[in-house]
């Protein structure tokens, strides 16, 4: 989990859209319900926070699966989210 942790990171600060595609379609399946809720708030919480990674990522058709999958696994509460 930590190794896919790291590897949303770096996808995420570099753009790397085939990198995260890979870790949200096929590599996660391994985790189990938590694990895989724990990463897609990850996710979704580095994505929010890099201040060019949404702005690039709209442009990708690539990336929108992995946004998708992510927000239907996301835990019921996010820690520092807006609105749960």
């Amino acid at each position: 989990m930590e190794t896919l942790s790291q590897t949303v990171s770096t996808a995420i600060q570099s753009s790397d859209y085939t990198a995260l595609t890979l870790v949200f379609t096929s590599q996660w399946q391994s985790l189990g319900q938590g694990e895989q809720r724990t990463l897609a708030a990850h996710f979704i919480k580095s994505a929010v926070a890099s201040p060019t990674f949404f702005p690039n990522a709209f442009q990708s058709q690539t990336i929108l699966s992995v946004i998708t999958a992510t927000l239907a696994h996301l835990p019921p509460i996010v820690e520092g989210a807006a609105d749960n």
